[in-house]
């Protein structure tokens, strides 16, 4: 379906208006953005941050090498309540033997 010769004018007739406009304003932007000064206030913050990240980072490794040697201690004071707990049940296990031989005899 084409469109009518009368609705492609009026297009065209605002484009030739807005066209100069947005040219206008994109000379003031880019006028405007070029007038900004560089912060450097901006890059000594992004610098504070950077070092406050690499400084987490090996806080967070100090802290997982001391919950790794938590752990493997813990689980060897476990393995050590286990043994204790079985060589307790061996001698409760040897103690009921002792009194039921008594009482039989």
């Amino acid at each position: 379906m084409a469109l009518p010769i009368i609705t492609i004018a009026k297009v065209l007739g605002q484009l030739t208006v807005l066209v100069p406009a947005a040219e206008t304003l994109v000379r003031t932007l880019r006028g405007t953005v070029s007038k900004i000064p560089e912060n450097p206030s901006a890059a000594e913050h992004l610098d504070d941050i950077e070092r406050a990240l690499k400084l987490q980072v090996e806080v967070t490794e100090n802290l997982t090498s001391q919950l790794h040697i938590i752990q493997s201690a813990l689980a060897g004071i476990q393995r050590s309540l286990k043994i204790l707990a079985y060589a307790t049940a061996g001698a409760a296990v040897l103690a009921i033997l002792a009194i039921i031989v008594a009482l039989s005899k």
